[in-house]
């Protein structure tokens, strides 16, 4: 596995594999991927949109921009979709209290623009 490659998993649940079924496709942030938006993201998915805390706070411009674009694919396609936000790499912050609070200040500034 590589950083941004495309990657598609399926895994069936159940004896028979008649039980839940789950896809996972990781657009890693590529912009060729953004045309095919329109064939992944439907109102029956869960949308994980994952990011580096240390990332967000080095370039808090352009973290604001990829976020907006992301939700703004993902409500334009799946409008009623549950999106989940996840933080990663907590362990790479100096000070993580002083800094969680400016990640929740860059998320409360997220739902302002979303």
């Amino acid at each position: 596995f590589r950083a941004n490659m495309f990657v598609n998993m399926h895994e069936s649940v159940g004896d028979d594999g008649s039980g839940l079924t789950l896809t996972v496709y990781d657009f890693g942030g590529q912009d060729v991927f953004h045309t095919l938006h329109h064939l992944f993201l439907t109102k029956y998915g869960v949308y994980l949109v994952v990011f580096s805390l240390s990332t967000v706070l080095e370039n808090e411009a352009r973290s604001l921009s990829n976020f907006k674009f992301w939700l703004s694919s993902i409500q334009l396609h799946a409008p009623d979709a549950p999106i989940l936000i996840v933080g990663t790499h907590l362990g790479d912050l100096k000070d993580e209290s002083r800094t969680l609070v400016e990640v929740e200040v860059f998320l409360e500034n997220i739902v302002k623009v979303g």
